[in-house]
């Protein structure tokens, strides 16, 4: 049942059952080799905000639930390749998700209404390398690194048909991270941690602004972090975050250069 200042609504009582299979298939084909076929199926359910809950606002923005909404419908592919070394590893993994029927809140064309609806079809391509080396060429260095490209899109919208081709929302094209530890003895060890984002749509329709208040923004933060093992139970940190104060946003904007200390104990 739903209650507004205008009337109730009494909506049909539903109930729906899905499975969720996964499969993984694997070959070694010589040491430290693998590779991996793995594919799964999976939903989500529309909760109860996006189903039931209507909000009128002082400005008279309208926001509406729809009852009628179906579950979220995905398919997910993924074929990875990785070679472990004795001090490392490197991975490369190819995916492909399929989804129909994702919730987001667009406007109806049909009705003029804007309101939580499907999204018939978003397909996501993608490729991601990520590298592990410890004791770098012989020395104290230990180094990490990813980078991945996404490309996510509409494919099929009956619903408003101008967003189809369009990015699909907060998803970023590239990402990439690295992080390097200098362990300057048993005890003390030092981080460097840099992560790149590639500006992300915030809405469907991928007309809004790029740097700024309700954007997600292209970032690119260093953060550094250093930890004294004080003995075997106890340990002391500190770190820097957003290194160089780099200005960015995720609809607000994010902290800048921010401090820390702490300390950590176990028994």
């Amino acid at each position: 049942m739903r209650r507004s200042a205008v009337k109730t609504a009494n909506d049909a009582e539903r109930g729906d059952v899905r499975s969720s299979p996964k499969a993984v298939l694997a070959w070694k084909p010589a040491q430290g080799l693998e590779v991996r076929l793995a594919g799964a199926k999976a939903y989500r359910f529309p909760i109860v905000e996006e189903l039931y809950q209507n909000r009128f606002s002082a400005t008279g923005t309208t926001q509406l639930a729809n009852a009628d909404l179906r579950p979220e419908d995905g398919l997910f592919l993924n074929l990875g390749l990785s070679q472990r070394f004795e001090m490392g590893s490197v991975q490369v993994n190819l995916y492909r998700e399929d989804v129909a029927d994702s919730i987001f809140f667009q406007n109806d064309l049909g009705s003029g209404l804007s309101t939580y609806l499907n999204v018939d079809r978003v397909v996501t391509n993608g490729a991601e390398i990520a590298l592990v080396a410890e004791s770098l060429f012989g020395s104290r260095f230990d180094l990490g690194a990813n980078t991945a490209y996404n490309d996510a899109r509409i494919v099929a919208n009956s619903r408003n048909t101008s967003l189809v081709g369009n990015f699909f929302q907060r998803v970023p094209q590239w990402r990439a991270g690295a992080n390097l530890t200098r362990h300057w003895t048993d005890a003390i060890h030092t981080t460097l941690l840099g992560r790149y984002g590639s500006h992300q749509h915030n809405n469907l329709e991928n007309n809004d602004t790029y740097n700024g208040y309700g954007s997600i923004s292209e970032l690119l933060v260093f953060d550094f972090s250093s930890r004294f093992d004080v003995v075997s139970w106890l340990s002391m940190n500190a770190g820097v975050d957003n290194l160089f104060s780099y200005q960015y946003y995720s609809a607000h904007p994010f902290p800048q250069r921010s401090y820390s200390v702490g300390a950590k104990a176990h028994f």
